[in-house]
């Protein structure tokens, strides 16, 4: 429930990089609501078993407990947050910008997405079967044991490699990451690539598709295709981590976006709707805004940014400059 009539900024998506814009805007004065529409905050950063590549954390850091930082100090600074809250659309008023979620309105001056993406879904026979069976989309949870287990992850990025490494230093465990491409250099950072490599009990199969997975009540095998033949592994857990797109599909036609569905901002939207869009309010679009002016977009989320925990906490600090500059060109 709302506390304020009118909010300076609306956050959507408690994601890094609507947590960090968050914790800029509040340390700015600017009172700031964040809606998030699942039960736990964090976004995908939040199940990541360890980040490496964070700066400040030479150890690395759990997701959880990064992201449990960055959401103490927003609640520290005083952000609100609502939630589970799922956003359907964005409205224009002469009072604002309407934030419709469920039966709920908030109405706010400025508002940053911050979806973030969801998982790929794995084209698979049976994979319905066994989800929570055996089949996990997304990292395994630290709570979890997997001593003995014959563990697999597929996918080919950083998040399938943090995974996999975590995995790795269960007692008499065997790990297989599966990915299609025929590299794991093309999307993975190369420090985890090394990592990898000096890990006896993980093995990468490149080239490899999972194609059925099967069982008897729980998962126990994975057939897979590699260039061709099939082959049966003897698998107790499998972890889908294959990407992901954008959840984009709810936004109003203003708000425009790439080929892939991610949000366009900037001078990255068409040179027409620039055009537009500064005949309409007298300046060009912000670099973190979209074609719907007082919209930005910040993360995983906006087109051509790097999928990464770091970058994403960068960018939503980084709209809050923006944020300024809109609402004192609109007084």
């Amino acid at each position: 429930m709302a506390t304020r009539e009118i909010y300076d900024l609306i956050i959507v998506g408690a994601g890094p990089a609507g947590i960090a814009a968050a914790i800029g805007a509040e340390s700015e004065r600017l009172n700031t609501l964040v809606l998030e529409g699942k039960l736990e905050l964090g976004g995908q950063a939040g199940t990541s078993s360890l980040i490496e590549n964070y700066a400040g954390f030479p150890g690395g850091i759990a997701g959880p407990e990064l992201m449990g930082r960055m959401i103490d100090q927003a609640l520290a600074f005083d952000t609100e947050f609502a939630g589970p809250a799922r956003v359907d659309n964005i409205e224009r008023t002469d009072s604002g910008l309407l934030v419709c979620s469920d039966s709920e309105r908030y109405l706010g001056q400025t508002v940053i997405l911050g979806c973030g993406v969801e998982y790929r879904s794995l084209n698979a026979r049976n994979l319905s079967a066994y989800m929570g069976r055996g089949v996990t989309y997304g990292s395994p949870h630290m709570s979890d044991t997997f001593k003995g287990k014959k563990l697999a992850v597929v996918g080919g990025a950083n998040s399938a490699g943090q995974a996999a490494v975590h995995l790795s230093k269960f007692a008499d465990c065997d790990v297989k990451i599966l990915i299609r491409g025929a590299s794991v250099e093309d999307k993975m950072s190369g420090y985890l690539v090394d990592k990898i490599v000096d890990i006896s009990n993980i093995d990468v199969h490149t080239q490899t598709e999972v194609v059925r997975v099967n069982g008897n009540g729980h998962l126990s095998t994975v057939t897979v295709d590699h260039e061709g033949a099939q082959e049966d592994f003897e698998i107790d857990e499998l972890f889908v981590m294959i990407g992901a797109v954008p959840k984009t599909q709810w936004l109003p036609d203003d708000v425009k976006r790439d080929e892939k569905g991610f949000v366009l901002t900037g001078t990255d939207l068409p040179a027409e709707t620039r055009i537009a869009f500064k005949s309409s309010c007298g300046r060009p679009p912000l670099a973190h805004e979209t074609a719907m002016h007082g919209v930005f977009a910040a993360g995983d989320f906006r087109s051509g940014t790097v999928k990464r925990v770091g970058y994403a906490v960068g960018d939503g600090g980084g709209v809050v400059p923006e944020l300024h500059q809109y609402l004192n060109h609109r007084a």
